[in-house]
């Protein structure tokens, strides 16, 4: 088979490479913490050689040292690989609840007793 090289068509042809203004844009990889009522924490194995920025001191983190992910709501599409101390700093100055922590403040349901009461007045 013989290489047609890059942007050959089967005729023969050859279309002009895409311009960039073709190309949908992508978006920019942010290294903040999305702001969210509670996050998830937990510790991070990775093997991967990549360096990441914390997002509390904004510092290089290695992907071999330890460290953890922080996910906003327990989404890990938007984590965020931090540094453990940096991590415990923040969840001592109360930036960063966990879910336990948040379902705390949130106005408990109505039970069970208080229902049937409320049901019954409102069939009288």
């Amino acid at each position: 088979m013989v290489s047609r090289g890059r942007g050959a068509r089967h005729d023969g042809r050859v279309t002009p490479p895409k311009s960039p203004r073709d190309q949908p844009p992508i978006a920019p990889r942010s290294d903040t913490l999305t702001p969210a009522q509670w996050y998830s924490v937990r510790r991070a194995v990775n093997s991967k050689p990549s360096t990441y920025t914390c997002p509390f001191c904004r510092g290089h983190l290695l992907a071999l040292t330890e460290h953890v992910l922080v996910a906003p709501e327990g989404d890990t599409t938007r984590r965020r690989h931090a540094h453990t101390q940096c991590t415990l700093k923040a969840r001592a100055a109360g930036t960063l609840p966990s879910r336990e922590e948040w379902q705390a403040t949130q106005p408990k349901p109505p039970g069970l007793l208080a229902r049937l009461r409320r049901r019954s007045s409102s069939e009288s």
